[in-house]
């Protein structure tokens, strides 16, 4: 990707301003174009995800690096700085992979929430289980008077609902990971910044005393909004999982019993 600097400065104000980019801008002109094409791959990874075409920031990074590619398709001006991609340069500690997906501010999960597990799972020609789209049947409390077809049907029915448990199981918890992944790092950037010295007694703050301080980040509370929500979602899921499974081996077993009683009375 060839970049002038002048964008690549604006690129970078961008990812300031949506808080991706945390450090300083760098004084060098080489550096600062190696974060900008960084930024902008990642930026591009974001929005074709889809969560990052609700972000302004995000937005604005994509439009200005669509720009410079119009701009170099239209005119091959040799003036222009040209570098190797964002893989191709060792990457900023303090960069932020916009492009992998984010905890949704809105839901507490993210936009697209099994995008990456979903492309896991067809890379290694996995049939995933789909979005149930029909009415279920109620697990009844006594199966004695239900007819065997009945019976089959349920056992079919849970199986269905316990596939797709287990998958939302797996989703969430990928999320729920996600966002203490994020909101530790948060509260390590935000602890890093903040006074260590009580500027009214002018003697060092306590540990308990930093660290809720670095709580109040916004950016923490954030993500911390998202961990306590994808917790709260993936113990929903575990416990329709723990209750899909019952009701499976339930049928189950009275499938067998039946079974067993027809064959001792032929």
């Amino acid at each position: 990707m060839g970049m002038n600097i002048d964008t690549a400065y604006a690129i970078l104000n961008e990812a300031k301003a949506g808080d991706f980019f945390t450090g300083a801008i760098p004084e060098k002109k080489g550096e600062v174009l190696n974060e900008a094409i960084y930024y902008a791959e990642e930026a591009q990874l974001a929005y074709d995800a889809g969560w990052g075409k609700n972000n302004d920031h995000i937005a604005a990074i994509v439009a200005l690096a669509q720009l410079t590619t119009e701009r170099q398709t239209a005119s091959s001006s040799p003036e222009e700085e040209h570098l190797p991609s964002g893989s191709d340069v060792g990457s900023s500690n303090e960069r932020q992979h916009l492009g992998r997906e984010q905890p949704d501010r809105n839901g507490g999960g993210s936009n697209t929430p099994s995008t990456s597990l979903d492309r896991l799972a067809l890379e290694n020609h996995m049939v995933l289980p789909m979005d149930i789209d029909s009415p279920f049947i109620d697990m009844p409390r006594d199966l004695t008077d239900l007819t065997d077809l009945r019976i089959r049907k349920l056992f079919s029915e849970y199986g269905t609902l316990l596939n797709r448990a287990r998958w939302l199981l797996a989703t969430s918890t990928a999320d729920l990971n996600d966002a203490t992944h994020l909101r530790d790092d948060a509260f390590r950037k935000a602890y890093t910044v903040i006074e260590k010295v009580d500027s009214e007694t002018g003697k060092p703050k306590t540990v308990n005393q930093l660290e809720l301080e670095a709580k109040t980040n916004p950016t923490y509370t954030q993500y911390n909004e998202d961990v306590v929500t994808n917790t709260n979602k993936t113990i929903a899921w575990k416990a329709l999982v723990d209750i899909y499974e019952s009701n499976v081996s339930r049928l189950s077993r009275d499938m067998t019993f039946r079974q067993l009683d027809w064959e001792k009375s032929k």
